[in-house]
């Protein structure tokens, strides 16, 4: 027999054929994300005008100062070339080593070279800025520049004269050696008479013309050392030292705008980016959908964060805002006593009913209200009913719900502990059940309570019970017998269970970890998602796990919801393929 376990079903063809989330970077979406996400980009200009702003604090600016010199050069080396050469000498590394040297500055030539500006006007005019700290320096810095430049400038130019005359020495006292040859050799054809006549006077020819070039050498050298001093006599400062002194006000314009445009621009950058490539939800229609439950209850407020990590040294702040909290905790009081709720059962809109499908226990679950039938106390949506005992304890079971907390479990503790609040007020008796990894809730009401948190019996004295071993997986009381194993320390809670009206549990959500245990404590589960906290698979697989259970998932509520959100969040069950209380 060939096994056919690992061919792909129809349902899974659905999923694997399912079309993609559309992506959405509309210009609306985009600017509900700059919104959103003011404060990055707010704070980033600030933090770039900040910064520009203390750069010049830490650095102002200095003060620069101008010279202008006239160049003279020889003849040989006019034109742009004469003032190419003044240049190059200027940016030498000797000039500004021994200006450093002569001012004692904590410079290094290099950096000193940085400060200096050249710029040729004319084949003769060259002006030269230099910066400085301040307007003495930069001053005296000039001063001394130039001072250093104009004697390096001559030694060069002096050199070059100095070698050619060393050449032109050099031929000469050659060539003299040879006229006192040619002199002698002369005289000794003179002597001989007519014979060497001819020949004497080749000589004389000769000598004459060596005494020429030798004149002419002589003159060269002469000139050379001319042209060198009148071009060095020429050179000299026409326009003297003046300091331009920077303006501190325009500095710290240009630096706090220069940061502001640059913050700016990081920040938007950052948030457009983050916008672009998320995953995460944000509005209650997508919510709604992904879940596959309406989204009914959805204030502004975050919710208190955590104070793990950097944030416990950090002044805790409140993070509810008007009445956001009691809102919450209205809503899922109101899946189990309107009256806790302040509503009018009357006024509730009638929905018409849906199939049926089992739930734990034997009970029944509503696919359009998601309650369970055989409650004591009103639901939202359906009418006031008696419950029946249970044939083994003779006594009925309280309804319970769940908050699941998607992204901000502490936001999540809150609305249960008022919610439990307030349907005690309205007189009904409420088993408090976390079953978080962490314990928030058991361990906040402990703390309040001002009894130990050690241990599995964490927030009891203060009506909050936490089960042993591991929370997530514990087994409750509910459709158990008398002497069932329950996850809960002693015996005490036996009584508390059997005389409670409502049961409130606190859990956060695994995909990794089932819920049919969760049925164990209560029958119907509400989630509590963070805008922005969690994916659209994320959602869809906890209400896929919260429907295997069997368990009723009435609605959604969500915190942190944008201003910009203007969806409404109400999901039919044709839209996500599911019914609100039962198994799709």
């Amino acid at each position: 027999m060939i096994d056919l376990s690992w061919t792909i079903g129809e349902e899974r063809e659905a999923e694997l054929t399912e079309a993609p989330r559309p992506v959405l970077s509309t210009w609306h979406y985009l600017r509900s994300s700059l919104r959103r996400g003011w404060r990055t980009w707010v704070g980033l200009t600030v933090l770039g005008a900040v910064l520009g702003l203390a750069v010049v604090l830490v650095t102002p600016p200095g003060s620069t100062a101008k010279v202008t010199l006239l160049m003279g050069h020889p003849p040989s080396i006019d034109g742009p070339e004469g003032i190419a050469m003044d240049v190059s000498l200027l940016n030498t590394r000797t000039v500004s080593e021994h200006t450093v040297e002569a001012l004692g500055l904590a410079l290094t030539p290099e950096a000193f070279r940085s400060a200096v500006t050249a710029e040729p006007v004319t084949s003769e005019v060259l002006s030269i800025t230099v910066a400085g700290p301040d307007e003495a320096a930069a001053a005296a810095r000039a001063s001394e520049l130039v001072r250093q430049y104009l004697d390096f400038r001559a030694t060069q130019l002096r050199s070059m004269t100095s070698g050619l005359r060393t050449q032109y020495t050099s031929r000469i006292t050659a060539a003299q050696q040879q006229v006192t040859a040619l002199t002698k050799q002369f005289e000794q054809l003179s002597a001989q008479g007519a014979a060497a006549q001819s020949r004497a006077y080749d000589t004389l020819a000769r000598r004459t013309d060596l005494n020429k070039q030798i004149a002419d050498w002589q003159e060269s050298v002469d000139n050379a050392t001319l042209y060198t001093d009148a071009a060095l006599q020429t050179t000299h400062v026409i326009d003297p030292v003046q300091v331009d002194r920077a303006s501190v006000k325009r500095a710290m314009a240009l630096a706090v705008g220069s940061g502001l445009m640059a913050g700016a621009a990081l920040g938007v950058g950052i948030v457009l980016f983050r916008a672009l490539v998320t995953e995460r939800l944000r509005r209650r229609q997508d919510v709604g959908v992904a879940l596959g439950a309406s989204v009914r209850f959805s204030v502004r407020s975050p919710g208190p964060a955590g104070r793990g990590g950097l944030r416990r040294w950090l002044p805790a702040r409140g993070r509810w805002k008007g009445n956001d909290l009691a809102a919450l905790a209205r809503g899922l009081a109101a899946v189990l006593d309107p009256r806790a709720a302040e509503l009018d059962p009357a006024a509730a809109v009638p929905v018409e009913a849906a199939p049926a499908a089992a739930a734990p226990n034997g009970r029944q679950v509503s696919a359009a209200s998601g309650e369970v039938s055989g409650s004591k106390v009103l639901s939202l949506t359906s009418e006031r009913r008696d419950v029946p005992p249970t044939a083994d304890t003779g006594k009925r079971e309280p309804d319970g719900v769940a908050l699941v907390a998607i992204g901000n479990v502490h936001a999540a503790a809150d609305v249960v502990g008022a919610a439990a609040a307030r349907l005690r007020e309205s007189g009904a008796t409420v088993f408090v059940v976390d079953l978080t990894k962490g314990g928030v809730l058991a361990h906040r009401s402990a703390a309040e309570a001002g009894t130990p948190a050690a241990g599995g019996g964490a927030g009891q004295a203060s009506g909050v019970l936490r089960p042993t071993g591991i929370p997530e997986l514990a087994t409750g009381p509910r459709g158990g017998t008398p002497l069932a194993l329950v996850d809960l320390e002693g015996d005490t809670w036996r009584s508390k269970w059997e005389s409670a009206d409502a049961v409130l549990a606190l859990l956060e959500v695994d995909p990794g970890i089932d819920v049919d245990h969760l049925a164990t404590w209560v029958d119907r589960v509400v989630p509590l998602v963070t805008a922005g906290g969690c994916t659209a698979e994320l959602l869809s697989t906890t209400g896929d796990l919260v429907r295997e259970a069997g368990l009723g998932l009435p609605f959604a509520m969500m915190v942190g919801c944008d201003a910009t959100d203007e969806s409404l969040g109400m999901v039919r069950p044709a839209e996500s393929g599911t019914g609100l209380g039962g198994k799709p």
